[in-house]
């Protein structure tokens, strides 16, 4: 599924695939990994520049991020992966330490 504005939906459909994609015999005998996928391009959002004052100091820096790819899976442990584009190694280094303090917000006491 493919949500967005008509103009970056018909870009993201322009474009050819990165990689061939799997032929129905390819995943014989392996176990599908990754229950729920997707994908945001942060930039096309339309976050308000106040925005940033609402959150905490901490991960403020997680609004530098271009893109943001996650995958769910579920099995004997829920497993999250999140992965983050930024435009620098600076914005990713900060990112890192924003992601780190939200992962501390969110744990229970």
């Amino acid at each position: 599924m493919v949500v967005g504005n008509g103009a970056g939906v018909a870009a993201l459909l322009a474009k050819p695939p990165a990689t061939p994609p799997a032929r129905p015999g390819d995943c014989d005998g392996r176990e599908n990994t990754r229950h729920l996928v997707g994908a945001v391009n942060v930039t096309s959002l339309p976050i308000p520049p106040q925005a940033a004052e609402q959150l905490p100091p901490d991960i403020r820096p997680l609004l530098k991020a271009q893109s943001v790819a996650f995958a769910f899976t579920i099995g004997k442990e829920a497993k999250i992966e999140l992965r983050a584009a930024f435009p620098d190694d600076a914005s990713a280094a900060d990112g890192l330490k924003a992601v780190r303090a939200a992962a501390e917000m969110a744990a229970p006491p």
